[in-house]
């Protein structure tokens, strides 16, 4: 069983998630896009990651994103329940390091301070900042010669390894290829051999099984 709490910034109040947080929530999960927050709900659900009391929230871009997360910081201050936020954020046209320190750069720009910084592997990181642990995933599969690379990377790797059939010098980007072929992702996960499911998302697990461990 999966704990995962819906949250949508454009329809619940910020009163409403920052009440959550202080309350019950160890662990919420900000998304940059809503096709996101929904893989990693089924990713979880398939795999029997079980994160409980954790709450997942999808915030409409990079800015808003890193907005969102500046608020939970602040509250974190006087909560002491909020262990862990995790943060994905695509690659986009940038390398995934710079990618982090320009997140990172954002946060300390606002005055946050952080008091410890590791890297993980080459596209995710942890951050100590106060009380609580930012986990960070700069998301995308690099080796497609996208124009830019994306959470969508995973999923048209995960079609390529169940043998979808998919002309990939046709598109500029793996959400061109998502929205052509008109895929349920629900299904293509769920269908999905698990050895595919761990080899295409290899990243995205490595950042949810540190979530996990700094969850306790």
């Amino acid at each position: 069983m999966t704990s995962l709490l819906q949250f949508k910034p454009r329809e619940n109040s910020f009163i409403k998630i920052a009440r959550a947080v202080d309350i019950y929530l160890k662990t919420i999960i900000l998304c940059e896009g809503s096709r996101d927050a929904e893989v990693i709900k089924v990713l979880c659900k398939k795999l029997g990651i079980n994160l409980r009391n954790t709450g997942i929230t999808d915030c409409g871009g990079i800015k808003e994103l890193t907005r969102i997360a500046r608020y939970i910081i602040a509250i974190s201050r006087v909560s002491y329940r909020l262990k862990t936020v995790g943060v994905l954020i695509d690659t986009d046209k940038d390398q995934p390091d710079k990618r982090f320190r320009d997140f990172k750069n954002a946060l300390l720009a606002r005055k946050i301070e952080i008091t410890q910084e590791y890297k993980l592997n080459n596209q995710n990181f942890l951050l100590q900042v106060g009380n609580i642990k930012l986990v960070v995933h700069i998301a995308g599969d690099l080796s497609f010669n996208f124009d830019s690379h994306s959470f969508d990377d995973y999923l048209v790797k995960l079609m390529i390894l169940e043998n979808y059939k998919i002309n990939i010098e046709q598109f500029r980007t793996a959400k061109q290829i998502i929205s052509h072929m008109q895929m349920n992702i629900y299904d293509l996960i769920f269908k999905a051999h698990n050895k595919n499911i761990f080899t295409a998302f290899s990243k995205t697990l490595k950042f949810l099984n540190t979530i996990k461990e700094n969850h306790r």
